[in-house]
């Protein structure tokens, strides 16, 4: 809650914390995410794109992995704040990349917001931990498989990821439990 005050004080920046930790996306995923990404009626986000910083360029490249590409189910909640967020930027084009922040810019944002609200320490990277820990957790208790499939992991370490299938019915099902928290 007070990293949360915090930040409103500069909302753009808060906005991908939410993403990272909603979604469990790679940062290099999320800070590719472009306009058409978004369904907003159907609540998903499309994941097909990682961008990173190269001696100066920007680069979108493919994802990791083939299962990396994926669609993501989201929270109404977070749907709500980016479309309110992308509705907030001037000239938004449906090609134009939403977070034009980097990686390390995220970092220092996020060591600022730890620093200041005297928090434990985490990583960015780290939220994405923390999403994979609060979906198998009591709260949402997603199965694996379904966790798995949200990540974008190219393996699963249990036999039910060679034998079981996430089921769309699941991964909304996921994303309303996160809405109701």
């Amino acid at each position: 809650k007070e990293f949360r005050n915090l930040v409103a004080e500069k909302p753009r920046y808060f906005y991908p914390f939410e993403v990272l930790f909603w979604t469990g996306m790679r940062m290099g995923e999320m800070l590719a995410l472009k306009p058409n990404d978004f369904d907003f009626v159907n609540l998903t986000i499309k994941v097909d794109e990682t961008y990173t910083k190269f001696k100066g360029k920007d680069l979108i490249t493919a994802p990791k992995t083939k299962s990396s590409v994926r669609t993501i189910h989201i929270p109404q909640t977070l749907a709500d704040e980016l479309q309110e967020y992308m509705g907030s930027i001037y000239g938004l084009e449906d090609d134009d990349r939403i977070f034009l922040i980097t990686k390390s810019g995220l970092h220092r944002e996020i060591d600022k917001g730890v620093a200041e609200c005297s928090i434990p320490d985490i990583c960015v990277h780290g939220l994405r931990h923390s999403c994979a820990s609060m979906l198998q957790s009591e709260m949402v208790n997603a199965p694996e498989i379904v966790v798995s499939q949200i990540l974008g992991h190219s393996k699963n370490k249990t036999m039910t990821g060679r034998y079981s299938h996430a089921y769309e019915k699941d991964l909304i099902a996921v994303a309303g439990r996160i809405n109701e928290l």
